[in-house]
């Protein structure tokens, strides 16, 4: 069981990665806990959406305005290379996408904000400003007994907004077999249906009309099994209206997809996705990890010249905390947290709390520290990083690609078959 590369956590951050080697021409394995952040994805991808509460039209020259500390900063100049290697990589393996690093375009949220984005996939609509929605015509349309796609949520937000907003209830016959049950009504469930060409002749049926007074239509996403691009492309042909798509709550199709497009290339590249196994142990020498031990290979261990942490933090408990303060327990990298507890968070659920900037501590090469020292073979990679806080900077996606595709090239270059 030796690799040039083990990569910890199956995410984006970790698939990228771990791609991007495999391409590079060395052996790889990802240890994938479970389900990742991805089943939560509304189907943007944020590169850099606000810096200190101010919005950001362009990523590019505005990445040189956040602080010292930041994960973009160690990219230096060639941030606008990989955020373009980035969209690329994404478009490689059969994901549709719009958008640029050098201009935000805007997109509706699940809760019906209008949000700046870096990439969009095909489904969602795009919008060129967010005034655009004052006075429009907007329609939503959810299906009966759907409860996964909050449409009077997402009118209400529209109307505040300005916009003039219509909402549409579907009761379609094939779908009447699936509502039986509400614990079986998912959006996995009603995305099974809309492979079928009766039900899309159904819902084109039902629209047809009614879109007719609308000047921007919106569904919930749900046409991202198989050929989900190819059926909002035909609904968009037949009905009279710009439409677009929009995120149900998890597990969302669009996430799905992604998810699924990125462990299609990274396994026809040749890497092994070790699924549904925790990484348990590392066995550190000196300023060098040795092996990895796993919930699901018994005795047996990785062996590797490198190892990438893409863990992710508290959620997937790459990150965990007790009354003693916050840690990294595989590898006991140092995490820079405020030592008064009463300082990680703040009273107002809304604000901007000091525990979304903690993560591991690195060089500029992204390399662990542990106790003050460089671990020569440890990069971490994506959320587990410190430095930002990727929900109000809309750079979640960004700093998880970015950061993998840099430390891949750094390992390609000093290691295994890539050097």
């Amino acid at each position: 069981m030796r690799f040039d590369t083990v990569i910890i956590g199956g995410g984006l951050a970790g698939l990228v990665c771990g791609l991007q080697l495999q391409r590079a021409g060395q052996r790889t394995a990802v240890v994938s806990a479970g389900q990742s952040s991805l089943h939560f994805m509304s189907g943007a991808f944020g590169l850099l959406g606000s810096v200190q509460g101010r919005e950001v039209q362009n990523p590019v020259q505005e990445v040189g305005h956040l602080p010292q500390g930041h994960p973009y900063r160690c990219l230096g100049g060639a941030f606008e290379r990989y955020a373009d290697a980035a969209k690329g990589m994404l478009e490689s393996i059969g994901l549709r996408l719009y958008g640029d690093c050098r201009e935000n375009h805007y997109r509706l949220s699940p809760i019906g904000r209008i949000m700046p984005s870096w990439l969009s996939m095909e489904e969602l609509l795009p919008i060129a400003k967010a005034e655009d929605v004052v006075n429009r015509r907007v329609g939503v349309v959810t299906f009966a007994g759907f409860l996964d796609f909050p449409a009077a949520l997402l009118g209400d937000s529209l109307r505040r907004q300005g916009a003039q907003v219509e909402e549409l209830t579907l009761e379609l016959p094939s779908l009447e077999a699936v509502r039986e049950s509400a614990t079986e009504f998912r959006s996995v469930h009603v995305a099974r249906e809309f492979t079928k060409e009766s039900t899309i002749k159904e819902l084109i049926e039902a629209l047809t009309d009614w879109s007719r007074g609308v000047d921007w239509l919106f569904l919930p996403a749900v046409f991202s099994v198989g050929k989900g691009g190819e059926i909002l492309q035909r609904l968009r042909t037949s009905l009279q209206c710009e439409l677009g798509c929009v995120a149900t709550l998890p597990p969302s199709m669009l996430g799905m997809r992604v998810d699924a497009a990125l462990k299609r290339g990274y396994t026809a590249a040749g890497g092994l996705l070790i699924e549904n196994s925790v990484a348990e142990k590392a066995e550190m020498r000196g300023t060098r990890a040795e092996w990895l031990q796993t919930s699901s290979l018994g005795e047996d261990c990785l062996y590797a010249d490198a190892f990438v942490h893409a863990g992710g933090k508290f959620h997937s408990k790459g990150l965990q905390s007790d009354r003693q303060g916050i840690r990294e327990g595989l590898f006991g990298g140092d995490v820079a947290f405020d030592a008064a507890r009463e300082e990680w968070h703040c009273s107002d659920f809304f604000a901007n709390h000091a525990f979304l900037h903690y993560g591991v501590q690195t060089d500029s090469d992204y390399r662990a520290l542990v106790k003050g020292q460089v671990m020569e073979n440890v990069y971490v990679i994506g959320s587990l990083l410190g430095g930002c806080d990727s929900l109000a900077e809309g750079s979640g996606a960004g700093v998880a690609m970015l950061t993998a595709l840099r430390v891949a090239d750094i390992i390609a270059k000093g290691h295994g078959y890539g050097a």
